[in-house]
């Protein structure tokens, strides 16, 4: 059974106003678990093109090859597929580079996982 989705227009509205605005950004969605993050953004996306992922507990290499693997399939890149790619700069510096006719996202739900198996992430963000 799926619920109305209530209660969050302060927080969608300014997802709203961010994917308006010229060029990139970076939007961090924090709090405690099992409060409606993940269903908020799922609800923002709806309509839009882009990328979920969604992070596990598992070593970087790990992590950032999905998260390759998705972006390679989402863009139909076939040289990023089987580029090798090892840090999480190169991942990003890659995706950064890659041109875009029209808005897209870039969502990472779990993102502490990536943080917890590897601090660097932030640094390459």
């Amino acid at each position: 059974m799926i619920r109305e989705f209530v209660d969050r227009e302060t927080e969608r509205a300014l997802l709203d106003e961010e994917w308006q605005k010229d060029g990139g950004r970076l939007i961090i969605l924090y709090g405690r678990r099992r409060i409606g993050k993940t269903r908020l953004v799922t609800e923002f996306i709806r309509g839009k093109e882009g990328i979920l992922h969604f992070a596990e507990d598992t070593a970087p290499q790990i992590q950032i090859r999905r998260l390759q693997e998705a972006v390679a399939r989402f863009f139909a890149d076939p040289l990023l597929a089987t580029l090798e790619i090892s840090t999480w700069d190169q991942l990003f510096t890659y995706l950064a580079r890659i041109p875009l006719a029209e808005r897209r996202y870039l969502v990472i739900d779990e993102f502490t996982y990536l943080i917890k198996n590897d601090p660097t992430v932030l640094s390459a963000l």
